[in-house]
């Protein structure tokens, strides 16, 4: 057992991978011969980056959390942000249950300590004595600063529930909560990744990275040897 699991007893999670060439998500469909492709650019070490299919992701998370959600009351889910809006698609625990997205937008620059800012859960309501669970799925987390700022912000309205956090990839967590993120009594993620270097691991969406070119520019110059190539590789897809 790594020591993290020891330290984190309510971290529940499918399984781990070490990404010392980062992490792509595969969260758009992809043919075989592009995804081939894409597995071959190296970054600036010379790492391969690791490939994460979101479905598959999916299916483990969903499996991972119905085992807990039989012992629940019900449970709201939340959907945080942009990030969460793939998730929400593709997964079905949510169905039959109450749920609603919230703002969330995370800032980050290199150099710096990444900034969530986040919104109130069901504005106009003040106290939600009903909900004795709350769900929080996202994509990814990181820093856990979206979680933490969520509960922070909206722990008031909901002063009977436990908050459980169900997400696809999670970094090894650095919090000193037994769930690894503050507030939270469990996290469940389908991957916990970590580097070699025991540093934060490059984490991107394919979504992403064919949406916002500015992202994708900064992805490819800071990270891949030919990052002109993948500029390209990534046009093509887009035609």
């Amino acid at each position: 057992m790594d020591s993290w699991q020891a330290k984190y007893p309510n971290l529940i999670f499918g399984k781990k991978v070490m990404a010392d060439g980062g992490i792509i998500i595969i969260d758009r469909p992809f043919p075989k011969e592009s995804l081939e492709e894409l597995a071959d650019f190296s970054t600036v070490s010379g790492e391969k980056p690791i490939l994460l299919d979101s479905k598959e992701m999916t299916k483990e998370l969903e499996m991972l959390f119905s085992q807990l959600l039989r012992q629940l009351d019900g449970t709201l889910f939340i959907f945080p942000g942009n990030g969460s809006k793939e998730v929400m698609n593709l997964t079905t625990i949510h169905h039959n249950q109450p749920a609603v997205q919230v703002y969330a937008k995370r800032y980050w620059q290199p150099g710096s300590d990444p900034v969530s800012v986040v919104g109130e859960i069901l504005p106009g309501r003040i106290i939600i004595p009903e909900v004795t669970s709350v769900t929080v799925v996202d994509d990814v987390i990181s820093s856990g600063q979206t979680l933490v700022k969520l509960y922070e912000r909206n722990r008031y309205k909901f002063s009977r529930a436990d908050w459980f956090g169900l997400t696809w990839l999670l970094q090894i967590p650095r919090r000193k909560a037994k769930s690894g993120v503050n507030g939270y009594q469990k996290i469940i993620t389908a991957v916990v990744a970590e580097n070699s270097q025991k540093t934060m691991v490059p984490i991107n969406s394919l979504s992403t990275l064919l949406d916002d070119q500015e992202i994708a520019k900064s992805f490819a110059e800071r990270r891949l040897q030919k990052s002109g190539e993948f500029l390209n590789f990534l046009q093509r897809l887009r035609n």
